[in-house]
C-alpha cells in the first residue's frame, strides 16, 4: 500500500496552528502544497483549547467531525456538534473552543473568491 495516498489521521504530522491566537490547536494540511486551493487542514483542538476571535482576509468552511464546543461568528455564538458546517466570510470575526473532555476535530478549508 502506498502510505502517501492512504493514512489514518493519527499518523499525520501535527503542528501548532497560529500559536499567537490559539491554545491547544494543532493542524495538518492534507492537500498537497501545489494544489489549486489555499489550504485544507485537518484541525485538532485539545480539551479546553481554543482559537481566539479574529479575522482573516480569506474565507473559511469548517466541517466539524467529532467532539463538542462553542463557536463565535460575528455577534452570534453557536454550539458545535459533529456534522455541522460553518461558512465564514473573509473579514468576519470568528473563533471556537473545545468544551468537551476529548479532542474537537474539524476540517478547515481556506479559500479566496475568484
Amino acid at each position: 500500500m502506498n502510505r502517501d495516498l492512504i493514512q489514518n489521521w493519527a499518523e499525520l504530522h501535527w503542528k501548532s496552528t497560529k500559536p499567537e491566537i490559539t491554545e491547544g490547536v494543532l493542524g495538518c494540511n492534507i492537500v498537497p502544497e501545489n494544489a489549486d486551493v489555499q489550504s485544507v487542514t485537518l484541525t485538532r483542538v485539545e480539551p479546553k483549547g481554543k482559537f481566539s476571535i479574529h479575522t482573516d482576509d480569506y474565507n473559511h468552511v469548517f466541517l466539524f467531525l467529532q467532539g463538542k464546543g462553542e463557536g463565535q461568528l460575528g455577534e452570534d455564538s453557536y454550539d458545535i456538534r459533529p456534522g455541522m458546517i460553518v461558512r465564514v466570510p473573509a473579514g468576519h470575526p470568528h473563533g471556537y473552543g473545545n468544551t468537551g473532555d476529548s479532542n474537537l476535530v474539524l476540517l478547515t478549508i481556506n479559500y479566496s473568491e475568484i
